[in-house]
């Protein structure tokens, strides 16, 4: 398996990550699909039954969004994007989607798939919180 994927399912590395065409790669974490499932396993042994997905509209946040919505339908669990989100905007979605599954029966989960701390700490608080 290749360390990154590239959008248009060419081999190699992706331009804008080797733009000299040299391979020099340096990665501390596996691609966005690896992740997807020690995500998507994890979440379903501690017996999470919905998964809800905000991501920051990046590169890294969109493919990992995308692959965990993929890999939670293989597992059975349901899983929703409630799409794209930035540092204002963050904590409102996650207020949104933790009072819309407060009366919901089963355990849930929300996966931010996000670069930005500050926009990460603002959403999980806001979740907290509600």
């Amino acid at each position: 398996m290749s360390l990154t994927i590239r959008p248009d399912g060419l081999p190699g590395p992706p331009p804008d990550i080797a733009p000299t065409g040299k391979r020099n790669i340096v990665r501390i974490v596996p691609n966005d699909r690896v992740q997807a499932r020690a995500l998507v396993g994890y979440l379903q042994e501690e017996g999470i039954r919905r998964i809800e997905v905000l991501d920051d509209g990046g590169r890294f946040g969109t493919g990992l969004s995308r692959d965990i919505l993929s890999y939670a339908r293989t597992r059975s669990i349901p899983a929703v994007s409630h799409g794209t989100v930035n540092r204002a905007t963050a904590a409102a979605a996650a207020r949104r989607i933790a009072i819309e599954n407060r009366n919901l029966p089963g355990r849930w989960a929300l996966l931010l798939a996000v670069n930005d701390q500050a926009l990460a700490v603002a959403a999980t608080r806001a979740a907290a919180a509600t």
